[in-house]
C-alpha cells in the first residue's frame, strides 16, 4: 500500500510476506488507520493495523478516489510547541536511539513520511509545515545536533541537491523545481532514508562514539566526523550509492 506509506503510515512487509503497520509507528496511528480504511470502504483490511498483518497477495488495488482520500487525510500542520532547551544539548542527542513518534494526523500529507523517516533514524523534529501553493515545505529540528545529522543524511548520505533541500540553522526547507511538488521530493528522500534506517542508526551510534555525554563536540565538528565515517564506509565497500 504505497499511498499509505506516502501519507506517513509506516507500512512494512514481514519475512512471512505479510503487510502491516510497523512498530515504529505512533500508537494512535493504528486506530487512525482503521478509521481511514473504514472511510474508504475497506474495513475488511483492518488486519493491516495489527502485528500479524495480512498477506501482501490479498491487498486490494485501490481506486483513484480511495487513494486521493488517503493522501489528503488530516491536512493539518503539527504546529509549534515549546520544549525545554536542555533537549537541544549534546547529552540528550547522544543518548537518544530514536527520534519521536508523531501521529500521522498531526502531520501535513506532503511531508508526513519524511518527518516519520527522520525520526526513525534519530533526527528529532519538533515542527513541520507542508507548504502552500508555491511556498516551500519546512521541517524544524530539535537543536543543532539533530539538524547537523539531518543535513548529513540529506546532503551527504543521499547526495541530494542543496537547492532542493535548503538548510539554515535548525530549519530545512524543501524547495522543488518549478512544476514539481513538495510531496514528490519529500517522499523520494523519505523512502531512501527509511529503507536504510537500520544502517543509519548504527552509523549514528558510531559517529557519536568519540565524545562522552559531558564532552560535547561543536555541531560542525560532529558533521565533519559523520563525513569521515561515510568515507570509511565507501572505502571498505560498506556503502551502496542510493541514487
Amino acid at each position: 500500500m504505497d499511498c499509505l506509506l506516502r501519507r506517513g503510515f509506516l507500512m512494512e512487509t514481514t519475512a512471512e510476506g505479510a503487510c502491516r503497520l510497523s512498530d515504529n509507528a505512533h500508537p494512535e496511528d493504528r486506530e487512525d488507520l482503521c478509521t481511514l480504511l473504514d472511510d474508504c470502504g475497506l474495513a475488511e483490511f483492518h488486519a493491516l493495523s495489527v502485528p500479524k498483518g495480512m498477506p501482501v497477495a490479498n491487498l486490494p488495488e485501490l481506486t483513484a478516489p480511495a487513494r486521493q482520500k488517503i493522501l489528503a487525510a488530516w491536512n493539518a500542520s503539527s504546529g509549534e510547541e515549546q520544549y525545554p532547551r536542555r533537549l537541544e544539548k549534546w547529552s540528550y542527542f547522544r543518548k537518544r536511539q530514536y527520534g519521536v513518534k508523531v501521529p500521522v494526523r498531526r502531520l501535513e500529507p506532503t511531508i508526513a513520511f519524511l518527518v516519520k523517516a527522520f525520526n526513525a533514524v534519530e533526527v528529532i523534529t519538533w515542527c513541520s509545515c507542508g507548504g502552500q501553493d508555491s511556498s516551500p515545505g519546512r521541517i524544524d529540528f530539535l537543536g543543532p545536533y539533530a539538524s547537523a545529522w539531518a543535513r548529513f543524511l540529506v546532503l551527504e548520505w543521499l547526495g541530494a541537491d542543496p537547492e532542493l533541500f535548503v538548510f539554515d540553522d535548525v530549519v530545512m526547507e524543501i524547495c522543488p523545481t518549478p512544476g514539481a511538488a513538495v510531496m514528490d521530493v519529500a517522499v523520494t528522500a523519505a523512502q531512501k532514508i527509511y529503507a536504510s534506517r537500520l544502517t543509519l542508526r548504527a552509523l549514528c551510534a558510531d559517529c557519536k562514539e568519540p565524545w562522552g555525554p559531558r564532552r560535547a563536540p561543536k555541531p560542525e565538528e560532529f558533521y565533519a566526523y559523520c563525513n569521515t565515517k561515510l568515507a570509511q564506509l565507501k572505502a571498505s565497500g560498506g556503502y551502496t550509492a542510493l541514487g
